[in-house]
C-alpha cells in the first residue's frame, strides 16, 4: 500500500466515525446551541412566539447567520412535507462532518510538507482520530462552525511562500464567516493580519484581506437586519452587554489556574497533560510561528475574561494536531539520545495513550451530549408519535427533556401528545391509576428521585447512553453520568 492509498485508508475510516458521531449526537453539547440557533430559527415560523427567548435575543447581540441556515433548512424539508426536528438537526451535524472534514484534508494537504517522513503520517492519524475532535466537528454550533473556517483559512496560506492575491482575499472571507459565527474569533483574525504583516505580506496588501472580510460582516449585518427588522450591530451589541456591562459573569465566574485545570480534566488527564507539555515546547522551539501567535492570545484572553467555559476554547482545537505533532518533531531532533536510551518506557507511554485515546473516541463516538436529554425525546417520538403520554418528573431545573429550563422554550422539539406532570409525594399516587388512551412514563436523571419508582410496576426502556459508555465514563468520573436521563414506563 503506497502513501496516497494508506492515507486515503485513514480518510476513510475516519469519515465513517464522523458520520456515526453525527449520528448518535442527538441533542445539544451546550444550551446555547440549541436556544441561540434552532429557537431563533424556529421565531420565523408562523405560529410561534417570542415568550421565553433568550436574554441575547432581547440584546440583539447574536448573528443571524446560523439561525437562517437553519431556517432555510426548516422551510425546505417543509416543503416536501418533513417536519421531523430531529432529521433536521442530523442532516445539519451530517453537512458540518462533510464539512469539516473537507477542511481537514485542505489543511493537511497544504501543510505535510512542514513534516518529514513518518511524522506526516503521524499529524494526520492525530488530526482524525485525537478522540475529542469528531465530536466536536460535527456540531452545528458556533465554536465548531468558527473553527473550521478560521482551518479552511490558514489552509490558503502557503507554509514556504509569500501569499497569492486570491489566496488573501479567500483567506479574508473565511475568516470573515468565522468572525459572523462566534465574535471573539476576532481575536484571531487580529491576531493572524498582523503574522502575515510581518511574515507573509507587504503591509500595503492588509486591505487586500480586510476587505473580502468586512464585506461578510456587512452581509451578516443585512441578515441581522431582516431578523431582527432592525438595523443593528450585533458584534458591538455582543460586547456592550458581555465585556462593557459584564452580563456573562452573572453565568458565573472561574480563576484562571482553575480553568486550566478543567481543561486538562475534561481532556482525559494523561491527554490533556500532553497536549500541554507539547504546545509548550512548540512555543519554546518555534516563537514565531504562525499557529502560536493565533492560538496564545485566544487561549490567554479567555483566561484574563471572569466568565469561562471549556466550549470558548473549541474554535482552536483543530490546530492542536499540528502544533503538537511539531513539538514532538523537535523533541526526537533535540533529545534524540534520551530517546533511543529510554526508548522501551516511552513506547510504553505512547502505546498507552494511544489506548486511552481509542477508548475515549469509541465511548465519545456512541454517547450523545447533555445526559441524552434529546435523544430520550427522540425515541418517543420515533416510537410512540401520535400516542398520548402522561410524563412524570421531577420539578427542578433540566429534570423534563421537554422543557429543561423555566425560562427557555424549547419549541422547537415540542409535541403536543405530551403532557408533562411534576412528580412529587402528592402526584405519585397517580402513577398507579390508568387513563384511558394514555401511556405512563416517568423521566429521570442520575440516581435523583428513584424512590419514586421503588416497587412500583414500571420497566426502562430507553437510557440517555449506551450502557458501556456509562459504565466507562463512570469508571473516570461519576459525576458525568449523575446528568443521565433514563425514561421507565408504568405497566398495566
Amino acid at each position: 500500500m503506497n502513501t496516497v492509498q494508506r492515507r486515503t485508508l485513514y480518510f476513510i475510516i475516519a469519515a465513517i466515525i464522523y458520520y456515526i458521531t453525527a449520528f448518535n449526537a442527538t441533542g445539544y453539547y451546550n444550551p446555547d446551541e440549541h436556544f441561540q440557533i434552532f429557537e431563533f430559527a424556529a421565531l420565523k415560523i408562523p405560529g410561534n412566539g417570542i415568550e421565553r427567548m433568550p436574554w441575547e435575543h432581547l440584546e440583539m447581540m447574536r448573528s443571524s447567520f446560523q439561525p437562517w441556515i437553519a431556517y432555510c433548512l426548516i422551510v425546505v424539508c417543509r416543503s416536501f412535507h418533513v417536519s421531523d426536528p430531529y432529521l433536521i438537526t442530523l442532516i445539519l451535524r451530517v453537512f458540518t462532518a462533510t464539512l469539516s472534514l473537507t477542511a481537514i484534508a485542505l489543511f493537511f494537504n497544504r501543510y505535510k510538507s512542514v513534516f518529514k517522513g513518518k511524522w506526516a503520517d503521524v499529524f494526520l492519524l492525530l488530526f482524525l482520530f485525537l478522540w475529542f475532535l469528531p465530536y466536536i466537528n460535527v456540531r452545528f454550533n458556533s465554536e465548531s462552525w468558527s473553527g473550521i473556517f478560521i482551518l479552511l483559512g490558514v489552509s490558503l496560506i502557503p507554509p514556504d511562500r509569500e501569499m497569492k492575491h486570491l489566496n488573501i482575499v479567500g483567506c479574508g472571507l473565511l475568516c470573515g464567516i468565522s468572525f459572523l459565527c462566534r465574535f471573539q474569533c476576532g481575536i484571531i483574525v487580529l491576531s493572524l493580519s498582523i503574522w502575515l504583516v510581518l511574515n507573509k505580506i507587504k503591509p500595503g496588501y492588509i486591505f487586500i484581506f480586510y476587505l473580502p472580510f468586512l464585506l461578510i460582516i456587512a452581509g451578516g449585518t443585512f441578515l441581522d437586519k431582516l431578523y431582527y427588522n432592525q438595523w443593528t450591530f450585533a458584534p458591538w451589541n455582543y460586547v456592550r452587554a458581555n465585556i462593557i456591562n459584564d452580563v456573562a459573569s452573572q453565568f458565573g465566574t472561574t480563576f484562571w489556574l482553575l480553568y486550566v485545570k478543567d481543561i486538562v480534566y475534561a481532556s482525559v488527564i494523561p491527554v490533556g497533560i500532553f497536549v500541554i507539555i507539547f504546545y509548550i515546547l512548540y512555543a519554546a522551539v518555534y516563537p514565531g510561528a504562525m499557529f502560536l501567535w493565533i492560538t496564545l492570545p485566544f487561549v490567554l484572553i479567555h483566561l484574563l475574561i471572569p466568565h469561562k467555559e471549556l466550549r470558548f476554547i473549541f474554535p482552536i482545537l483543530n490546530l492542536l494536531p499540528f502544533i503538537i505533532v511539531r513539538g514532538m518533531e523537535a523533541v526526537e531532533r533535540i533529545y534524540r539520545s534520551f530517546i533511543h536510551h529510554y526508548r522501551k518506557p516511552l513506547i510504553t507511554v505512547g502505546s498507552a495513550l494511544l489506548m486511552l485515546n481509542l477508548t475515549a473516541l469509541i465511548v465519545m463516538t456512541y454517547t450523545p451530549p447533555s445526559g441524552g436529554r434529546i435523544g430520550i425525546t427522540q425515541f418517543v417520538y420515533d416510537n410512540y408519535r401520535n400516542k398520548n403520554i402522561r410524563l412524570f418528573h421531577l420539578g427542578m431545573e433540566e429534570e423534563n427533556p421537554y422543557e429543561p429550563f423555566s425560562f427557555l422554550s424549547q419549541s422547537f422539539y415540542y409535541n403536543p401528545h405530551i403532557k408533562s406532570i411534576i412528580l412529587n409525594d402528592s402526584s405519585v399516587t397517580s402513577l398507579n391509576g390508568n387513563v384511558p388512551d394514555s401511556l405512563t412514563f416517568i423521566v429521570l436523571r442520575g440516581q435523583t428521585g428513584r424512590r419514586f419508582i421503588d416497587n412500583k410496576n414500571v420497566r426502562l426502556i430507553r437510557r440517555g447512553y449506551p450502557l458501556i459508555a456509562e459504565k466507562i465514563v463512570g469508571w473516570y468520573s461519576n459525576e458525568m453520568n449523575m446528568g443521565e436521563y433514563f425514561l421507565y414506563e408504568k405497566k398495566d
